[in-house]
């Protein structure tokens, strides 16, 4: 709950009223631009993310259809040689 409200109160609260101020300043096509350009670049980095946890995470659904071949010699028997 308490994170939900910091996320109100510090994002979601201030931006009307920063869009509403780069729209006095600068003009509503520049603003429109800007707007667009931060939500286009937030999806992209969504979808960076998903794409480098779905290559990386051990528990993905990818990691299972790879062979097992790729473990080194020592993970692959938990008996070592002293």
């Amino acid at each position: 709950v308490y994170q939900m409200q910091c996320n109100n109160i510090l994002f979601a609260m201030p931006i009307p009223y920063v869009i509403g101020l780069s729209m006095d300043s600068w003009g509503v096509d520049t603003s429109f631009r800007g707007v667009t350009f931060l939500q286009v670049l937030a999806a992209s980095g969504f979808a960076l993310a998903t794409v480098v946890a779905a290559c990386i995470e051990e528990r993905s659904a990818w990691q299972r259809l790879l062979p097992h071949s790729s473990r080194q010699p020592s993970e692959a028997s938990d008996c070592s040689t002293a």
